[in-house]
């Protein structure tokens, strides 16, 4: 984006990535052009452990979303502060300062947005893309010592062994439409500082990653495309 994104709480010690443009180049899909083709197969099979496991974070989202208080815990440290669009709101929020209730629309956009990232990242994992660690534990050290924690969306190991973070998201169509113009999302909601923190979580969790596998979901008019 060629931005510095500077959303952190003062005195977390999080250094914010500095972001360059880099040119686009014509490289192979390595998500979306297998999860199309698997689609379109009609060689299709149940596989119990891509259903057991998906099941198991569909019901973990289902109760985070709908059947578990908001924590609003002060000093709470959350990768989501560091990715907002304002660092003042940041700061409030980690000071603990009262919140506005959520709206019935925004949990159900929440909701509705983990479960079709979640049933991208099945699709992909069904069409045999080598997708490990979904939402797995990982933390960035700030310089004052804090850990914060971090989940990426998984981990995908090439042929080649190179690592590449795995991000998922989905949106609608005219956003959709912008990404692909442009080659992808810019940091207008965080979005590369949020792929910069993970790749640096992965780094310190000791795997080389260098860079992330963006891959867009259409939900509006036009569902339901899918871009890398």
């Amino acid at each position: 984006s060629g931005q510095r994104h500077s959303c952190a709480r003062q005195g977390a010690g999080v250094a914010m990535p500095t972001f360059t443009t880099t040119p686009q180049v014509d490289t192979p899909s390595l998500l979306a052009d297998p999860i199309r083709a698997y689609l379109e197969s009609h060689d299709k099979r149940v596989d119990d452990a891509v259903l057991a496991d998906t099941v198991r974070r569909m019901r973990q989202v289902v109760v985070r979303d709908l059947m578990q208080p908001r924590d609003a815990r002060p000093g709470k440290e959350s990768n989501t502060l560091y990715t907002g669009a304002c660092a003042r709101k940041a700061r409030l929020v980690f000071d603990g300062a009262e919140r506005e209730p959520v709206r019935a629309r925004t949990l159900l956009k929440f909701l509705l947005g983990d479960l079709v990232e979640l049933s991208v990242l099945a699709m992909a994992r069904l069409a045999g893309c080598p997708i490990e660690d979904n939402n797995i534990d990982l933390t960035i050290k700030g310089e004052d010592g804090v850990l914060v924690p971090v989940h990426p969306d998984g981990l995908y190991r090439a042929p080649t062994q190179q690592a590449y973070n795995v991000e998922i998201k989905s949106c609608d169509s005219r956003t959709f439409d912008a990404w692909q113009a442009q080659g992808g999302p810019d940091d207008t909601w965080g979005y590369l500082t949020q792929a910069s923190v993970e790749i640096q979580a992965w780094r310190e969790a000791g795997v080389k990653v260098q860079q992330t596998i963006f891959l867009a979901v259409s939900t509006g008019s036009r569902q339901v495309d899918v871009a890398e």
